[in-house]
């Protein structure tokens, strides 16, 4: 019979005029951007049971807490130290064995048993802490259990995740496609600088469990379009919530969430300031479980301490070149090192990584005047190891996440004045010892950098139990640097530039 019916539906289409057939079009689409009222399909499952949970007389979440500064608002869970005790099926368990994860970080031990038990979730947590791992994996598991799989030919699905940036939106679109097909799930990526139709096309090829990253401009445009459907979302998941805010996209978030139906909201940021909290009372439901790690809801600077910080005080920008080009040469000498470097121009990076590319380096440098295709490339080239140094502007300084960078050289000291170059200071540090592993971070200083940063620079060693070299805290004692932050400078006569002319050289 159902046979019969399309057969008869099929005819009935072809015989159709282009009036109705638009007229058709257009009602089933107004149909797929109502939200969906909560039924059984979206209740929130129940705890796990306690055969899949943590022994709680080996691992209370009390003594838990206590070692890794976690802070709890809600019902304590029973921490996951180990993959083992994990619910996830033994696919993921195998594929995480497989990417050299030995053990759950601080923040998933934690985000995983809370996530698990269906409610929303407010995480406040250092960039580098796993988090990615921390909401990918409950949700993956979570429309496993709720959802039969099937294909699908409309682009529904059910687990969004927003990120501030294209850089991290395909960071954790990466992370997402390894893990997705141990739980039968497909996923999509959807951000801005790119062809639509190349993401609307892989929207397309979404089944029933899929997952799509997206920044919220290109996601708005995309469901405006009727491109994408969001009347089916069970699992939303904000990624650098405070970042996504002080890029002014809270519009375009308002917006999206509009379009969803009641559903488990996760929201992750590295701040927990007063704009934050707003905007996540009106995003999550009234009783949220809001969990922080270290110091990070406090809203204070901290470096990450899995970081060996160094910092090295020059002359002048020159001396910064020299040294940061015989330290990088002497770091890859037996090619097991991992670098990112930072410069404040695009035509420094360019310069620096023509010379380290002479000198035999596998290196290749990322910034603003690069496409965004030729910067995908690059970053590609870094995860696979073919190229092992990457120069860059702060474009990379955050959302970038290669779990397996060793080393990041600090040739200038972020642009940015005041607390945000202090910020971006911290992010570039935090591009290695991510996940647990272990960093080093060297820094070079002028005179004119330690004037402008040299009190806030202290603060942040000590804060992180590093070393500060006696030259350095002698000079901030004596410059009595507030924290301005004038960042690196060019040499020449020009406005950054690196020429004897009057050229105006790079920016970001």
């Amino acid at each position: 019979m159902a046979a019969v019916e399309e057969k008869k539906k099929s005819k009935k289409r072809k015989n159709e005029t282009p009036e109705e057939r638009a007229a058709r079009k257009a009602l089933k689409k107004q149909k797929l951007l109502q939200p969906k009222p909560r039924s059984d399909s979206f209740s929130k499952p129940a705890a796990l049971p306690q055969t899949e949970r943590a022994d709680a007389s080996e691992t209370s979440f009390a003594a838990f807490a206590k070692e890794h500064a976690v802070e709890l608002s809600g019902s304590e869970p029973v921490p996951v130290v180990e993959f083992a005790k994990a619910p996830f099926n033994a696919a993921c368990k195998q594929k995480l064995a497989k990417e050299g994860f030995a053990k759950p970080t601080p923040t998933q031990s934690v985000s995983w048993p809370l996530a698990l038990t269906g409610t929303d979730l407010i995480s406040i947590a250092k960039t580098g802490s796993g988090k990615t791992l921390g909401f990918l994996l409950p949700a993956f598991h979570r429309i496993e259990q709720k959802f039969e799989r099937n294909s699908s030919t409309i682009a529904a699905p059910k687990i969004v995740v927003m990120a501030p940036t294209r850089e991290l939106a395909l960071q954790i679109a990466s992370d997402a496609a390894k893990f997705a097909p141990c739980f039968g799930a497909t996923t999509a990526c959807c951000y801005g600088g790119a062809p639509k139709w190349e993401q609307i096309k892989k929207l397309r090829w979404l089944n029933n469990r899929g997952c799509v990253v997206a920044t919220p401009g290109r996601l708005n445009d995309l469901q405006n379009q009727g491109k994408i459907f969001l009347n089916e979302v069970d699992v939303l998941v904000l990624d650098e919530a405070d970042r996504m805010l002080d890029m002014g996209f809270e519009p375009q978030i308002r917006e999206v969430v509009s379009r969803m139906p009641p559903r488990q909201t996760m929201l992750f940021t590295a701040t927990w300031g007063k704009d934050v909290q707003k905007v996540a009372r009106t995003l999550v439901s009234g009783e949220p479980t809001r969990v922080s790690f270290g110091d990070a809801a406090s809203g204070k600077l901290t470096a990450n301490k899995d970081v060996t910080q160094t910092v090295e005080i020059v002359e002048s920008w020159r001396d910064k070149k020299v040294k940061a080009i015989e330290r990088l040469k002497a770091l890859h000498k037996d090619g097991s090192a991992k670098t990112i470097v930072f410069l404040a121009t695009k035509r420094a990076c360019d310069e620096v990584a023509n010379e380290l590319w002479y000198a035999g380096l596998k290196c290749d440098s990322i910034h603003g005047d690069k496409e965004q295709r030729e910067r995908d490339r690059v970053i590609g080239q870094f995860r696979r190891n073919e190229v092992m140094c990457l120069i860059a502007t702060d474009v990379a300084a955050r959302g970038l996440d290669v779990s397996d960078v060793t080393n990041v050289v600090q040739i200038d000291f972020p642009a940015a004045s005041g607390k945000a170059g202090v910020e971006d200071y911290i992010h570039r540090i935090g591009r290695t010892g991510r996940a647990g592993k272990k960093g080093e971070a060297h820094a070079y200083l002028t005179k004119d950098d330690i004037k402008a940063n040299g009190r806030v620079l202290v603060a942040i060693l000590r804060d992180a139990g590093q070393e500060v070299p006696a030259e350095l805290a002698e000079l901030t004692s004596r410059a009595g640097g507030k924290g301005g932050g004038k960042g690196g400078r060019g040499r020449g006569r020009g406005r950054g530039g690196f020429g004897r002319g009057r050229g105006r050289g790079g920016g970001f």
